[in-house]
């Protein structure tokens, strides 16, 4: 495994990181629960953290809380750098701009109660351009920073969907110690701006959907397996693996968080660390995005 510094934060990261917050499941009441037990993530983190993979990320309030109980039962906090993110932020809003400087403070301290720790390395902030105004925003950073000077999280994170929202976002603002963005082979648009600005501040690079969530082998997005219908499984770890190396040509990248959901998929994803694109897994690419559904239909999720 190789790793790399990530930006201005100062963390130095596995090049490989764990994503995967997809398998979640109605238990009722209008709550959701995750799919896999505790047994199950513990030994999918336990795999990475033995394979050298240092950068975990969790999202949704279901995942934080799935991820906190596997990490009761391994313990090895110390070895990761692990992020957590508001997901409520672009759902609330108020009048006054100060209870978004609450709201900020407060889902970071139930993340951290979710996840069992007294830190995140990267707290995400994600919002919605056009619905958020810059004040708003102030105040939520202004809370991020709080919590860094008291440490409670190490570098502050913006997390985004759509690269016109991640130009805006960088363009007006300087606040974000590292980003995260969808990028792979067959969705560049990140290249014209994004990449190249978080380069010149010296930003850190996260990179999410490497797999066009699913669009490479066809995920069924109720489950968030791998469709072997379309190819057998040695195929898709073969497309995980090359659409992975592909992402780590670019030095502007500095980890990436391919969905890990089966003890083999540590495998594929940590195989792409040190080992350069052949010209016979380009061609594979180029077949892929001749096949595959488009990216748009595949980020419907049922």
């Amino acid at each position: 495994m190789r790793y790399r510094r990530l930006g201005r934060s100062e963390l130095v990261v596995s090049e490989i990181g764990v994503g995967g917050h997809h398998l979640r499941k109605d238990v009722g009441q209008g709550q959701r629960g995750f799919r896999a037990t505790a047994q199950e993530r513990a030994a999918i983190f336990s795999r990475a953290l033995d394979s050298g993979i240092t950068f975990f990320d969790t999202t949704f309030k279901e995942e934080a809380i799935s991820f906190g109980e596997a990490l009761r039962l391994m313990g090895r906090r110390d070895e990761m750098v692990l992020c957590a993110m508001d997901e409520q932020y672009a759902n609330f809003h108020s009048d006054n701009l100060q209870d978004y400087k609450k709201h900020t403070a407060d889902e970071l301290d139930n993340c951290l109660r979710w996840l069992g720790t007294d830190w995140v390395d990267v707290y995400w902030l994600r919002y919605d351009v056009g619905v958020h105004t810059d004040d708003m925003i102030r105040a939520s950073i202004e809370a991020m920073q709080e919590a860094k000077e008291a440490g409670k999280i190490r570098a502050i994170g913006n997390s985004g969907h759509v690269p016109a929202f991640m130009q805006k976002t960088m363009g007006d603002w300087d606040a974000w110690d590292v980003i995260m963005f969808p990028y792979n082979f067959a969705q560049r648009d990140a290249e014209e701006y994004v990449l190249p600005a978080a380069q010149d501040r010296d930003v850190g690079v996260v990179v999410m959907k490497p797999f066009a969530v699913g669009r490479f082998f066809r995920i069924d997005p109720k489950t968030g397996f791998r469709d072997e219908r379309v190819w057998p499984q040695d195929k898709c770890s073969r497309i995980a693996t090359v659409a992975l190396k592909w992402l780590l040509q670019n030095d502007m990248v500095h980890t990436i968080v391919p969905a890990m959901n089966e003890l083999h998929h540590v495998d594929d994803a940590v195989a792409a660390s040190g080992v350069p694109l052949t010209a016979e897994e380009q061609a594979l690419l180029d077949e892929i995005a001749a096949v595959s559904p488009t990216y748009a239909e595949c980020f419907t999720y049922a």
